[in-house]
């Protein structure tokens, strides 16, 4: 039993192991002593860093969230502590814009909590904007991982707390797998614990705009999976009915999800259609409440009440974190009803059918037949008498209803013109 304690013990503390550490898009303004920050002694007071206009990069969870932090000045630099992280990674992702005209330094650290005066690593920014450098101490003579000033990039570094080693990564687009190779790597002292982020200020001429920082365990809690909602299958069509004999039958699509954030997900008919969540009580909207992803049928259906014609549209389905909403398409038609029995005129029969040019009408009579075409809509479209033919060459192709009249008796029939 000692074992298994031991191995349930193992996977609690490697399940809570992986954790967002610290998260600021500078959502606010004012100086970021005021918003959770802290200024380290030496410059104190003097030339806050305070907030400026958010930067945005495409994809990035950070992207257009508030403000931005804005290093421009000699004067007070601040920090921000979080849990001691003394064994696994530690990656630190933001955004930076940097300026062509600038002074050489660094502008950012990490540390250990509390945070005292040790430094690891450093990122440093040259004096043209653009090139980063980190190191564990002093100033770089080179510049390896090159960065475009003006231009809002993605900045990750990886730090190894075993190993000392960090990595340094820019991004011009988000990235969907972490890198195998780093644009810098360096090595310091090992199992120095990070606990620590710190931003400084160093020149009058520097100008830095750090935001969106994530601090975390694992690539995949700075960079989530995206949410992604399926549905099954994509287009559903025939949910037809006759005339007066509303609603359509019922069908099933099936909606499932991936990496959802457990909000809402709204199923939304389009016009003329409703759906369900039972197939019993049918609505334009239906809700799949803090929706997890786990696949659920929704039902579909034509309203009643309809006139005679074809009806399309798609089915909406959004929410859970999706940026853009799914479709499924869906169709219906409702028709004339057909069901008059055709032995009420004896012997009729109509061809060919489908038609191109004359639709022949034949019965056991030689009455004169009145022959009526409706279209879809209900749109009487031909009305004429004859023995035997009609002429319908001049008729869209398409499908309509011909009603027959012949010595008071009546019958009713779909026709197809080619």
């Amino acid at each position: 039993m000692k074992k298994i304690y031991t191995l349930i013990a193992l996977a609690i503390s490697s399940l809570g192991f992986s954790q967002v550490l610290l998260t600021d898009d500078f959502n606010y303004t004012g100086n970021l002593t005021a918003n959770g920050w802290t200024a380290q002694t030496a410059g104190s007071g003097t030339q806050a860093i305070d907030t400026t206009t958010g930067l945005t990069f495409t994809g990035y969870a950070g992207s257009g969230i508030g403000n931005a932090a804005n290093l421009d000045n000699n004067g007070e630099d601040v920090f921000r502590q979080f849990t001691a992280q003394t064994t696994g990674t530690v990656y630190v992702a933001f955004m930076l814009q940097t300026t062509a005209t600038n002074s050489a330094g660094y502008f950012l650290h990490l540390g250990p909590n509390p945070i005292g005066s040790a430094f690891y690593p450093r990122l440093f920014v040259n004096a043209t904007g653009d090139g980063l450098a980190i190191s564990e101490s002093t100033a770089p003579t080179t510049y390896p991982v090159a960065i475009t000033a003006g231009t809002t990039s993605l900045v990750v570094i990886k730090r190894v707390v075993a190993t000392g080693e960090t990595n340094l990564y820019v991004f011009n687009t988000l990235p969907t797998t972490e890198p195998t190779t780093a644009g810098q790597t360096v090595t310091g002292t090992a199992n120095n614990a990070i606990g620590a982020i710190a931003l400084r200020q160093y020149n009058a001429s520097q100008k830095q705009i750090v935001d969106g920082i994530r601090v975390a365990n694992s690539w995949t809690d700075i960079f989530p999976e995206p949410a992604e909602l399926t549905v099954t299958p994509t287009a559903i069509t025939a949910l037809d009915y006759t005339e007066n004999n509303g609603p359509s039958a019922s069908q099933s699509f099936e909606v499932s999800g991936e990496n959802l954030d457990n909000t809402d997900v709204v199923v939304t008919a389009p016009a003329d259609f409703e759906v369900s969540l039972d197939d019993t009580t049918f609505t334009s909207t239906v809700t799949l409440t803090a929706f997890d992803g786990t696949a659920t049928d929704v039902y579909v259906r034509l309203a009643a009440g309809l006139a005679l014609n074809t009806y399309t549209g798609d089915v909406e389905i959004d929410g859970g974190g999706i940026t853009t909403p799914i479709t499924i398409t869906v169709s219906g038609e409702v028709t004339k009803d057909l069901s008059t029995k055709e032995n009420n005129i004896e012997g009729l029969n109509i061809f060919p059918n489908p038609a191109n040019d004359v639709l022949n009408i034949t019965s056991n009579s030689t009455a004169d037949k009145n022959v009526q075409l409706f279209d879809l809509t209900g749109k009487k479209i031909l009305d004429v008498t004859t023995v035997s033919q009609v002429n319908v060459s001049t008729l869209k192709a398409g499908i309509y209803v011909a009603k027959i009249n012949e010595a008071g008796k009546t019958a009713t029939r779909k026709v197809i013109i080619k």
